[in-house]
């Protein structure tokens, strides 16, 4: 099973970008942000594509099984 969760804090600490960006580019709060990051809150199939133009990635991305594999890859 993929945590999507913990993914999308992968790609953002890869790329060095803050919560608070992240949240910002999204237009939502840095706490709605944080619960997304924790796995408290599940984005929908829109916040998810909002969050990956944020990173700029693909949203495919955030489903990889072995992420850093594709870190090293995809973003180096």
């Amino acid at each position: 099973m993929v945590d999507v969760n913990k993914n999308i804090e992968k790609v953002r600490l890869s790329k060095g970008i803050t919560r608070k960006f992240v949240a910002k580019k999204c237009g939502k709060t840095q706490q709605w942000y944080w619960k997304v990051e924790k796995g408290l809150i599940i984005p929908d199939a829109v916040n998810l594509q909002l969050i990956a133009k944020a990173l700029e990635v693909d949203v495919k991305i955030f489903f990889e099984n072995k992420l850093n594999d594709t870190l090293n890859t995809k973003l180096a």
